[in-house]
């Protein structure tokens, strides 16, 4: 307990930050409707088939049904429990803090130098982007809680060996496993880590004793996701012919619509402007027409969804209404 208090005393900014970070999130439950979020009325169905019917929505029964199942069977068993939608924004909020919790345990593990920690923990607790989802119902919440954990780990496998090396891998493993369960976009952190892990195979070792034995840990982030989320595949190559199944798989429209684009050679999809041009559409209206249209731009579209499209799914609030009067006009 001296020990603790020591701690504490040492890092009364750090818990300052973290109780503005704290605050923040649960005011999202007063000032933020769950349904202004993406999607949010899909997301609902297939929570709502959880709580009724208690099994897997097949991928042409709900607009969402294609994604993995954890989120929503979580959510599921909050309405089954007689509680409405508020409480599974409580849900989205207490992941939120707990994904704080892990980047300030990151911070700590990795920053020497209080003044670089304090400020990323005031980054993490503030910035829109780390915030926003916490107040929504939607499967991102616990993928992106598990993303983070997983970036926690990785390091710390890196840098060890022997038993402790496959105790590390296996959290990730684990980790990756369950976000396997959350949403598909898991694939992403696995293919990042196998790119460095690659590196490190790459770099010189004193034998190749000791390359296999830096490599094998590295097995479990293959092996626990296939454990922990095998069967969920492997029901949709069963039921479906391909392991991972989107909305362009079986909606008419987002079918035909890619139909046409499949049949190009990849790098023939978009011109080379795509990637290094840059649109001013971006100011009339960030995201639509400037993302899907012929002369879309990647870096416009990215700066859009980053710094704009809170705005657009009301993250502050939605856009007032003004009602004319005799004495007003209505806008244009």
């Amino acid at each position: 307990m001296s020990r603790l208090r020591q701690w504490l005393a040492s890092r009364l900014p750090e818990l300052a930050l973290f109780a503005v970070g704290v605050a923040v999130r649960l005011s999202m439950h007063f000032s933020y409707n769950p349904f202004w979020g993406f999607d949010a009325y899909r997301h609902w169905e297939v929570m709502d088939w959880w709580n009724t019917r208690g099994t897997l929505p097949g991928v042409t029964d709900l607009y969402c049904g294609y994604h993995p199942p954890l989120y929503y069977l979580l959510a599921g068993g909050v309405l089954h429990l007689g509680l409405g939608a508020t409480a599974v924004q409580w849900v989205g909020i207490a992941f939120g803090i707990l994904k704080l919790a892990i980047i300030w345990a990151g911070l700590e593990l990795y920053l020497e130098r209080p003044a670089a920690r304090r400020f990323g923990l005031a980054l993490a607790a503030v910035l829109s982007v780390n915030i926003h989802m916490d107040g929504m119902l939607t499967n991102e919440i616990a993928s992106s809680l598990l993303a983070t954990a997983a970036i926690v780990l990785v390091p710390k496998v890196f840098v060890r060996a022997g038993r402790a090396r496959w105790l590390f891998a296996t959290g990730v493993g684990t980790v990756l496993g369950l976000q396997m369960l959350s949403k598909i976009s898991a694939l992403i952190c696995i293919a990042a880590i196998g790119v460095a892990v690659l590196v490190e195979l790459l770099t010189p070792a004193e034998n190749l004793r000791a390359r296999v034995a830096r490599a094998l840990p590295w097995a479990m982030v293959v092996v626990m996701p296939l454990l922990i989320s095998g069967w969920y595949f492997a029901r949709n190559v069963r039921d479906y012919g391909k392991p991972f199944v989107s909305s362009f798989d079986f909606r008419p429209d987002e079918t035909a619509a890619m139909a046409s684009i499949a049949k190009k050679p990849y790098l023939a999809r978009r011109p080379k402007d795509f990637v290094f041009g840059w649109s001013p559409k971006i100011f009339e209206f960030p995201c639509v027409p400037v993302a899907v249209n012929d002369d879309a731009h990647f870096t416009t579209v990215a700066v859009a969804s980053t710094f704009v499209d809170y705005w657009n799914v009301r993250f502050s609030g939605p856009t007032p209404v003004i009602v004319p009067t005799r004495s007003s006009t209505a806008p244009k």
